[in-house]
């Protein structure tokens, strides 16, 4: 289950908008079989023709940021490889804290 936001500066660009929700369909793919619950934002920097979406995916174990541009977002196979590579992160802080969790348990039992 993800919780999906939108910013309000992405909010006010329709096609930043739209690319983002759009990501986030590819998102909750692979999202949907882990079962996981996290929360996802997507934000949008504009500085005059020059704009990033940013997102950030977050769980109790901790969170990740991705910023993309535009043509990233519009091209469906890099945006996969990137929301993989994002997923794949936020997993690896997920097993770093699990890891941390029952080596201190151990200690605590000896």
């Amino acid at each position: 289950m993800v919780e999906i936001t939108y910013g309000e500066e992405l909010k006010r660009h329709k096609e930043l908008f739209e690319l983002a929700k759009n990501a986030s369909s590819l998102f909750e793919l692979f999202l949907s079989p882990s079962g996981t619950p996290a929360k996802a934002h997507w934000d949008a920097n504009v500085n005059g023709k020059t704009a990033r979406i940013h997102l950030r995916i977050s769980d109790p174990s901790g969170e990740v940021l991705w910023s993309f541009s535009p043509e990233e977002l519009r091209d469906p196979e890099r945006t996969k490889r990137s929301l993989t590579q994002l997923w794949g992160d936020l997993l690896q802080l997920r097993s770093r804290k699990l890891l941390e969790e029952l080596m201190a348990a151990e200690k605590s039992e000896a």
